[in-house]
């Protein structure tokens, strides 16, 4: 978390499509503090296909991470951080 906000995304890939799912919140040096956002980004071969917003002040579940980690490869699971050098998926929704 910082003043300029936050966002947190897990990327999955299924053959030649990439996915990621988002949620974030505006910080307090952001047009709009406190306002939440969350949605799926979705690409083909590295190029953008689409995203799409939850509507309104939606977000991502408070206990997804639980699912995603038990599913996650076994450094994850152990507390390892698996750093992604691709540009491509350092981005903000």
């Amino acid at each position: 978390m910082a003043a300029g906000g936050r966002q947190d995304s897990i990327r999955f890939t299924a053959g030649r499509y990439h996915y990621i799912v988002f949620k974030g919140v505006g910080g307090q040096y952001t047009e709009t503090p406190g306002k939440t956002w969350s949605g799926i980004h979705v690409s083909l071969d590295g190029k953008d296909v689409s995203t799409l917003q939850c509507p309104g002040t939606a977000t991502v579940a408070g206990d997804w991470a639980d699912s995603i980690y038990a599913a996650a490869p076994a450094p994850v699971r152990s507390g390892q951080t698996l750093e992604d050098e691709d540009p491509r998926f350092l981005m903000w929704f």
